[in-house]
């Protein structure tokens, strides 16, 4: 019965582990990566990122010499996909730090030391958008 539960409470924490942590943090991760290997100038040649990620994955392609080690482009490969999970995880995390604070300065709830600003910086707005504010 015990091990039913624990077996049960670790399919869910790995589900919502993937669910909020890693999706979010892929998107981002794929979208920087795209934008750092196309740039602003050619930001929709698809073809151009299919060329680029075949020759990040196929440089050194060939064997290593060793009959039972694999390919140098298969471990570039793997490494790579590690490197976008980790980057993915880690974007997810900090944008979830981030996200409480960064919250509570859209809502007008600043710490102490800062309300000042906040009131300073809504006495120039007229009356209605204050309120909306």
């Amino acid at each position: 019965m015990l091990t039913g539960f624990i077996s049960g409470f670790t399919q869910k924490i790995g589900e919502r582990w993937a669910t909020l942590l890693v999706l979010p943090g892929l998107v981002f991760t794929a979208a920087a990566t795209v934008a750092a290997a196309l740039g602003q100038q050619r930001w929709w040649d698809v073809p151009l990122l299919w060329r680029k990620l075949a020759e990040f994955t196929a440089a050194g392609t060939g064997t290593t010499g060793h009959p039972a080690a694999p390919d140098t482009g298969t471990m570039r490969t793997a490494v790579l996909l590690l490197c976008v999970l980790a980057v993915s995880v880690t974007a997810a995390l900090v944008a979830g730090a981030l996200a409480d604070g960064y919250e509570r300065l859209l809502a007008g709830r600043w710490p102490g030391p800062l309300r000042g600003l906040a009131v300073e910086s809504r006495a120039g707005l007229p009356r209605r958008a204050a309120r909306a504010a």
